[in-house]
């Protein structure tokens, strides 16, 4: 890869044009093949092509980069070029001068770029205008908030502090901070969930070194890092988004079940789970939650990522362009069907959140007939269970591996098993939410065993580039993330239990509650925080292990801080218009105001 000197070109004024960077994709064709018209050809097809020209070895190192391209160079020309005349004039040039027989090297443009600032569209005032509102009431609520703070309540009135005081800084930073004792045992999930999070950052920070990377200086060396058995850590990674859809379905049954007890014993059992309003605000106050500050996250890549690109590839500007097309499958949460929709992935990553609300709608069922019959009901769920992991063996064994990820990896009924498990865990914790009963310590022994050892062979029996019969992967294809969460639902109904031990205190950790709380809007900004970093670079990186882990710790504290961001301006925000709209409507309680006590 040839980066060349972006900072210089693009300083060039002539007057009459300005100095434009392109990136420019070099790939070798036969001649008289239909030519490349987009990047997902490339990555079809470049590596075979190469395979004319290059050593069998060295085209064998190039395949397992999996990178888009092989070959990457910079070209400085005239602002009054476009992309197609600088592709046009490149080939020209090289294959009138450069005799390869029957091949020829074809230019595929990238990103060009001039230093004129980009176009503001009227979408982009339209987020900023939305923007400057969220910054306005989130002011207006911590001036508010001091007042009462530092001064007293008595020229302030109760209904102007129940709608501006949630928006406040010092409000929201205070409970972000705050670490109150889990009533429910359940404090392990909070460690959980950030060694979780940061599971997933590392692994997607490794990822970008060979699917989205800056320069590279040694490529190849990425290959040796990917050999030795520790990375297997990184390299099989996944099931930390297992791990979250356990945490996910465990936490919503047993709190849907908490809630539906409480209207049993308030309003009698023929009364329970019936009202269709429950039902209703259910499904309501999921989606609100969770898509006010995602449709932030979305239009902030929109409007911004224009403006964030300071390197040569322009990974941001690509994103910005899928989501402006492909926005509106994710607020409908279905954008792990764009496929088969034809639309761009705008924020690939969350796919795992449209699973995550396609499991969620269909869960009321289950989780009303656990609590009517519990062990009927934790019986359905493990058939289904059941019949998510034989689909996935079914289709390992029959479709090729390039279509793994868009049949298996991203489709609701090959991810249930993690979330029915959460399911089933959530109705056991519930109902042994009251029981002194000790367990036997020859099955705490062994259960603790049996899960940590099970932990370790997921991630560190299997290698792909090991050779391994095709039944040996269909099974641990099919059954390695049921066996996943399986072990994890065991160590968090140990801890809850009180049967955790070191690993419990380590895992409820105070210092874990408040990062905890930064996850979800942490995991919907990492991409860009890894996107920016890999745009960065205007030079060939030289790639080390001290190298990546710098940068990986870089990225979990980068997002960790995007994510704050994102919670005291936009999440924290939403949450509190939610709880305001329900107390108007009468559904609900207007929010109370929380008092100081003046010194």
């Amino acid at each position: 890869s040839m980066p060349g000197n972006i900072n210089s070109c693009l300083e060039v004024d002539a007057k009459v044009f300005k100095g434009q960077y392109c990136l420019m994709y070099v790939v070798i064709v036969p001649k008289g093949k239909e030519a490349i018209k987009t990047a997902g050809d490339l990555h079809a097809d470049t590596l075979q092509r190469l395979g004319a020209l290059s050593p069998p070895e060295v085209l064998g190192m190039i395949s397992k980069l999996s990178v888009q391209s092989p070959i990457r160079m910079g070209v400085c020309v005239p602002s009054s070029c476009s992309p197609g005349d600088v592709s046009t004039g490149l080939g020209s040039l090289v294959n009138q001068n450069l005799d390869l027989g029957n091949f020829n090297i074809m230019f595929f443009p990238g990103l060009c770029q001039t230093n004129d600032l980009p176009e503001l569209l009227d979408r982009d005032y339209a987020v900023f205008g939305v923007v400057a509102c969220f910054g306005l009431v989130v002011i207006i609520g911590t001036v508010l908030d001091l007042l009462l703070r530092f001064f007293g309540q008595a020229y302030l009135p109760e209904l102007l502090l129940q709608i501006f005081q949630g928006f406040s800084l010092y409000t929201v930073v205070t409970k972000i901070f705050r670490v109150t004792p889990n009533k429910d045992r359940l404090g392990c999930i909070n460690g959980i969930r950030f060694l979780s999070m940061s599971w997933v950052i590392i692994g997607h920070t490794y990822l970008s070194i060979t699917s989205f990377s800056p320069f590279l200086a040694n490529p190849t060396i990425i290959l040796e890092f990917f050999d030795r058995f520790w990375m297997r850590l990184v390299t099989n990674a996944t099931p930390s988004v297992d791990s979250f859809f356990l945490i996910g379905a465990t936490l919503l049954a047993y709190l849907t079940l908490k809630e539906l007890g409480k209207q049993q014993q308030d309003g009698g059992r023929s009364s329970c789970g019936s009202s269709v309003m429950f039902w209703v605000l259910f499904y309501v106050h999921r989606y609100l939650r969770l898509t006010g500050v995602y449709a932030m996250a979305i239009a902030l890549n929109i409007s911004l990522g224009k403006f964030l690109i300071q390197g040569p590839i322009g990974y941001s500007k690509a994103e910005a362009e899928a989501c402006a097309e492909a926005w509106y499958t994710n607020l409908l949460y279905i954008n792990n069907f764009n496929t088969a929709l034809d639309k761009p992935n705008c924020m690939g990553h969350t796919w795992y959140m449209a699973n995550d609300m396609q499991m969620f709608i269909l869960s009321p069922p289950l989780i009303y007939l656990m609590h009517r019959m519990p062990k009927i009901g934790m019986a359905v769920v493990a058939v289904l269970v059941s019949a998510s992991t034989g689909l996935r063996a079914y289709l390992f064994d029959t479709l090729p591996e390039a279509d793994h990820f868009d049949n298996i990896y991203i489709k609701p009924w090959t991810r249930f098993g993690s979330y029915g498990i959460g399911l089933m865990l959530g109705c056991l914790l519930y109902m042994t939410k009251d029981s002194k009963k000790p367990i036997n310590k020859l099955v705490v022994i062994l259960g603790w065993l049996v899960s940590l050892i099970t932990m370790f062979c997921v991630i560190y029996v299997y290698h792909k580039d090991e050779e391994m019969t095709l039944g040996a992967f269909v099974i641990y294809q099919s059954v390695h993330r049921n066996v996943w969460s399986l072990a994890l639902a065991w160590m968090i109904f140990a801890c809850a239990k009180g049967y955790g031990g070191p690993i419990d205190k380590f895992l409820s950790w105070g210092c874990w509650a408040p990062l905890a709380k930064l996850s979800y809007s942490c995991y919907l900004m990492h991409h860009a925080v890894l996107f920016f970093a890999n745009d960065m670079p205007t030079y060939r990186v030289m790639v080390s292990q001290p190298y990546m882990v710098y940068l990986c710790v870089a990225n979990i504290a980068w997002a960790m801080f995007a994510g704050f961001l994102m919670v005291v301006l936009f999440e924290a925000p939403t949450m509190h218009m939610e709880k305001l709209l329900f107390g108007f409507l009468g559904v609900a309680k207007l929010p109370s105001v929380v008092k100081y006590k003046l010194e």
